[in-house]
This record gives structure tokens, sequence and C-alpha cells, in this order.
């Protein structure tokens, strides 16, 4: 059994507290305005650099730490849509309220 296996399961609040870290680091060294398609490059060079190292039996989920994060910090500079017809909760909240159709473009 490999070693990442064997760690016990994080839950998800321990998780989301990790990646608000990672994105307060993304704020504090790097663009925090990127335009989406930016935003979807770096996402992408991330992911080939983590398959690369999966390859190599390297950890990659440091890796895959920072694409969360920057799958984040693209949320919330160009609005994320609700997925529709899933939770109550939240149906309220509109990305109408919170991001200009011409960021989307």
């Amino acid at each position: 059994m490999s070693e990442m296996r064997k760690e016990k399961k994080m839950t998800r609040e321990d998780i989301y507290k990790i990646i608000d870290e990672e994105r307060n680091y993304q704020d504090r060294y790097h663009n925090p305005k990127e335009t989406l398609e930016a935003e979807l490059v770096m996402m992408k060079v991330y992911l080939d650099q983590a398959l690369e190292d999966w390859t190599y039996k390297a950890d990659s989920r440091h890796i895959i730490r920072k694409v969360v994060a920057l799958g984040i910090r693209c949320l919330e500079n160009h609005g994320c849509p609700r997925r529709e017809g899933v939770s109550e909760e939240n149906k309220n909240v509109n990305i109408d309220d919170y991001i200009d159709e011409d960021q989307i473009k």
C-alpha cells in the first residue's frame, strides 16, 4: 500500500482551511486579477505537472492543492454559477449579484 493511502482521511473542513492558506499565499505573491483564460492556462500547466509527478511516483498532492486554490481564485474573480436543482440551501445566491457580465467575456 502506498504512503498516500496509509494516511488518515482528512475532513472537508480541514481541507478547506489548507486551501484557504494556499489562496492567501497566492494573493500575497501573485497577480490576483488574471483573465479567465490566463487562470485556465495556469491550472492546466499545474495539472500537467501533477500528472508528470504521479508518473514518476512523486507526491502530486501539493500541486493539486495549488490547482484547487487557482480554481477558487478564478471563481472569485469571474463568478461561480450555482448547480441548479441540487440544493435549496443557497438558492438566494445569484452570480449576477457578484459579477459584471463584461468580466466573464
